[in-house]
């Protein structure tokens, strides 16, 4: 049987298997820091309300918990195309950030995977 696969959410042709989305959450979820930087979300929007990157670019902090704490492989695939380039590692959602969540950490995460992958 075939293995599941998405598009290529900036070119639109290139096929990304299942297997290869898989292999990329595994490689977030292993990094030494990530369970140190993800705690759970209330959704409260504190993060991305005070977020100086949120407020000029296509870019919420809140959305990279969300989409790691729910581990949609797909829109974590998407966000690493662009989104987390947009991040200015200032942290000041992490000082913000009721569950200690730190954005910015995951951010770090996600762009030194999508360098590797």
């Amino acid at each position: 049987m075939a293995q599941p696969q998405i598009s290529d959410p900036v070119s639109g042709t290139p096929q990304v298997p299942r297997a290869k989305l898989e292999e990329i959450f595994e490689d977030i979820r292993s990094h030494s820091v990530y369970d140190h930087e993800i705690h759970g979300c209330l959704n409260c929007g504190i993060c991305t309300a005070t977020c100086p990157s949120a407020h000029y670019y296509d870019y919420s902090p809140r959305e990279i918990v969300q989409l790691l704490w729910t581990e949609n492989l797909e829109g974590i695939y998407d966000a690493m195309q662009e989104k987390i380039w947009a991040c200015a590692q200032c942290y000041t959602c992490a000082a913000r950030c009721p569950f200690e969540n730190s954005p910015g950490g995951l951010v770090m995460i996600m762009r030194e995977v999508a360098i590797k992958h």
